[in-house]
């Protein structure tokens, strides 16, 4: 090709793309001209947009932070928990006992390294005042298993098993130490116990969990190390190549031929959890259900601007007619109508973006303890690009249609009509109710979730614990073994301590327990019967109480006695069942007078227990827990280094913390007492979860329940401004404002019934993968979906209010003479 020609062609090219940015700055600076000409049709617009923008932007960024964020550790992906799945006593993820862990590392050629770990409360001295930190005691390949670098200094490594040496977290460094690099080296002292200073983690460090403060090696007793006792976390890294499937399948065999050896080992498997999984799964259902939620409220949000470009594109139609007219081709007039969506749709984004990031902080800080992993998410670049992206797509989606059909107007049907806003005719009748209709179902699906929730959530706080928290206040005591070696002194200390409290103001009774609250995975173990061969597998828990435990907490005593002063380490060994255990294993008798031991009948390591009471059943584990069967023995017969104190008060129990705090300090000024509060809030954080999550979805249905009446509402004013001149050649011909009132509620009604005959069918479809999240309620729950169709009522019946009036008002005279 001539260079003259490859010139001219690229002149045309050159001079066509200066044509096209011309026009889009023209119809960009209309689009603008827009916002500020008809600043409540773009305010609402605008507004609209950012609520669906802002959600789900603060949503996914909760999710990516989640489910894709990559991990703060070297090749992570490799690593996964392993769990005992022990269907026995009911545990699908066991930890695991330390001579099963070396039969794991002996027989396993898929796994390249296996660290198991425990937590303990440490309380540190010598180091400002003393207090307790939370310790993870891990064996020595730890670091081999989790992989990170260290901001200071180094980590353990598989030679130290039985190294005193301390890797301590970042906000340990930064509290005790002032984030002097010097830290390495210096003494830290735990439970007494000297430890060396060899490293310190980076701030992003959170492994097995948030506000761990050092880990040391676990440097197990002889006891620990031949134990059959089930008390260690287990985390794996595989060989590299080796898929989590074929590590699963290797350890599903091991287990398997442990059984076949071992009696005690019969029913137990292995389960295999990567580390992205165990993180997030327990999570991923309420995820998963607030993100559906919250594209629901996104996509009304849309229909919603869609609806209302539609309407608008019907008030311009004699303005459109007269463009073409004027020999603008429909193409032009679309790129324009089509521009304009697109800058309320992308100023909406920007506004969402800001609402979504106010939103991620409030969040935050709303947050339970329990979603603490929530303080690392955070609104970056990439989740800023998809807003935006987000808001175009929405933009040019939602824009397309009312685009087109604003720009087929006919300018001699619009002249002739002589109607400023045209006749029905003039869009797609059917398009409108397509749009309100799909609004109504989306936001009948989103509120049927939230009032499955909230009912949920009603159900679970109106269940009995079976014990008063009222007025109760904690705090934990840890007594270190290097100071308080002998079992008589740590009961003497608890002695001591309860007496003192008895004393002080205000206070109406003092206890002490070793878990006034159960978790999900309590202390307990099998146990026998005497008389009765079989060990039993479904475990018993256990907590040593002082003698007026029952009295504080107001669990009731229903047969028997409870535990006295009399109960001594030399006398007669006792324990106390709930209503559940005596019923579970002694269906028939009387189990008073009865005798069981933990482990196995012919044990040598374990007393045998004599059943002295039962008290009622509670549910110390959480309302939507079920009710464990349990045991308790007197404090004077156990051996508890680590208990909760519990103060039962006249009047506020915060008011007695600093008193409590001075007694442990009189008796050992060494000793800190931590999470000091009331029992009331460490209940209450059992739920929060369940709180924050029924919060988000109501947040969302509420949102849903307002965007859906903005659009009720523009759609029934549009339509009674549409179809004035039918009213009022009604009204004219002998009609009456209640028959057009009448006409009007029958197009509503016919349109709300549709929109909830469609949402509940998919309300009620999807509301099956809620049920792991429901606590007492079924999916269908008939009150959940009746205040789903009463609250979508109300917004009917409020959006339809101010258009009925204005449509009942209209004047025949004034209208038929102005058409």
């Amino acid at each position: 090709m001539p260079d003259t020609d490859v010139h001219r062609l690229s002149q045309r090219v050159w001079d066509a793309a200066k044509t096209q940015a011309l026009l889009l700055a023209q119809d960009l600076r209309h689009g603008l001209r827009l916002v500020r000409r008809e600043r409540g049709f773009a305010t609402v617009a605008i507004g609209t947009v950012a609520i669906g923008i802002g959600l789900s932007t603060a949503v996914f960024s909760v999710g990516k932070s989640l489910l894709v964020d990559k991990l703060p550790y070297r090749e992570a992906e490799r690593a996964a928990m392993v769990w005992v799945t022990n269907p026995r006593q009911g545990f699908d993820r066991d930890v695991t006992s330390y001579p099963r862990l070396l039969a794991w590392r002996q027989r396993s050629e898929r796994i390249e390294a296996f660290s198991a770990y425990t937590y303990r409360r440490a309380v540190v001295t010598g180091v400002g005042d003393p207090e307790q930190l939370m310790v993870v005691r891990a064996t020595p390949e730890f670091f081999q298993v989790i992989r990170t670098d260290p901001v200071v200094g180094r980590v353990f490594d598989a030679t130290e098993e039985n190294a005193a040496v301390a890797v301590i977290s970042y906000g340990l460094w930064q509290r005790k130490f002032g984030g002097q690099w010097s830290v390495v080296g210096q003494p830290l002292r735990l439970d007494s116990v000297p430890y060396t200073i060899i490293g310190v983690l980076p701030p992003s460090f959170h492994f097995p969990d948030r506000d761990l403060d050092a880990w040391v090696p676990l440097r197990p007793s002889e006891d620990e190390r031949t134990s059959g006792a089930f008390w260690l976390h287990t985390v794996a890294r595989r060989k590299p190549n080796v898929s989590l499937a074929e590590a699963q399948h290797e350890m599903s065999a091991i287990a398997a031929r442990l059984a076949a050896e071992n009696a005690a080992d019969q029913d137990l498997g292995v389960a295999l959890v990567g580390l992205r999984d165990e993180i997030a799964g327990p999570y991923k259902p309420a995820l998963s259900m607030l993100a559906a939620a919250v594209l629901g409220v996104l996509a009304i949000a849309c229909v919603n601007v869609a609806g209302m470009l539609t309407a608008r594109g019907a008030a311009r139609r004699r303005e459109v007619a007269i463009r073409t007219a004027l020999g603008a081709s429909r193409r032009r007039v679309v790129r324009q109508l089509l521009t304009e969506a697109l800058v309320l749709f992308l100023l909406g984004g920007i506004l969402g973006v800001a609402l979504g990031s106010a939103f991620l902080r409030l969040l935050v800080r709303l947050a339970p303890p329990t979603l603490s992993w929530l303080q690392d998410v955070s609104l970056d670049g990439g989740m800023l690009a998809i807003a935006l992206g987000m808001a175009a797509v929405t933009g040019v989606l939602f824009g397309v249609v009312p685009s087109w059909k604003g720009a087929g107007a006919d300018v001699a049907e619009v002249v002739a009509s002589g109607v400023k806003g045209a006749g029905r005719g003039e869009l797609s009748h059917r398009f409108r109710w397509v749009l309100i209709v799909s609004q109504i179902a989306v936001a009948t699906s989103v509120v049927s979730a939230a009032s499955l929730a909230l009912t949920s959530l009603v159900a679970a706080q109106r269940v009995d614990l079976g014990f008063k928290p009222e007025r109760v206040l904690t705090g934990r005591v840890e007594l270190p073994l290097a100071k308080y070696p002998e079992a008589a002194a740590r009961q003497q200390f608890f002695d001591r301590l309860l007496e003192r409290a008895r004393a002080a103001p205000g206070v109406t009774g003092a206890a002490a327990a070793s878990s006034p609250l159960l978790g999900r995975l309590p202390f307990s173990s099998s146990f026998s019967i005497e008389g009765r061969p079989e060990t039993i597998a479904q475990p018993l828990t256990t907590d040593i109480v002082t003698p007026d435990f029952f009295r504080v907490l107001g669990i009731p005593l229903l047969r028997g006695r409870l535990f006295s002063e009399q109960d001594r380490a030399d006398g007669l060994r006792v324990a106390i069942l709930n209503e559940t255990a005596a019923k579970t294993h002694w269906p028939n008798q009387d189990p008073l007078g009865q005798r069981f031991k933990f482990g196995a009948a012919d044990g040598d390591d374990a007393p045998w227990l004599t059943v002295v009471g039962i008290v009622a059943d509670t549910r110390r584990a959480g309302a939507d827990h079920p009710v464990f069967t349990e045991s308790y023995q007197p404090h004077t017969q156990g051996d508890a280094r680590s208990m909760t104190v519990l103060i039962r008060t006249a009047g506020e129990p915060a008011a007695i913390a600093p008193a409590l705090r001075a007694i442990v300090h009189e008796i050992d000024p060494d000793q800190p007492l931590a999470r000091v509060g009331p029992l009331e809030a460490s209940i209450e954080n059992q739920t929060a979860a369940r709180r924050f999550s029924t919060w988000l979805l109501g947040t969302f249905g509420m949102a849903a329940v307002v965007l859906t009446a903005v659009g009720l509402y523009s759609l029934l004013a549009y339509l009674v401004a549409l179809r004035k001149h039918e009213m009022a050649v009604r009204l004219a011909i002998g009609g009456s404002p209640r028959h057009v009132l009448g006409l009007i509620v029958r197009h509503v009604s016919a349109v709300v019934a549709v929109g909830w005959s469609i949402g509940l069918a998919v309300a009620l479809t999807t509301a099956r993968s809620m049920r792991g999240l429901l606590f007492g309620i079924q999916p269908w729950d008939p009150l959940a979906q009746a205040a789903t169709v009463a609250a979508l009522a109300l917004v009917a019946l409020a959006a339809t209010w101010i258009p009925a009036r204005r449509a009942m008002r209209v004047d025949p005279a004034i209208v038929l003479r102005n058409e």
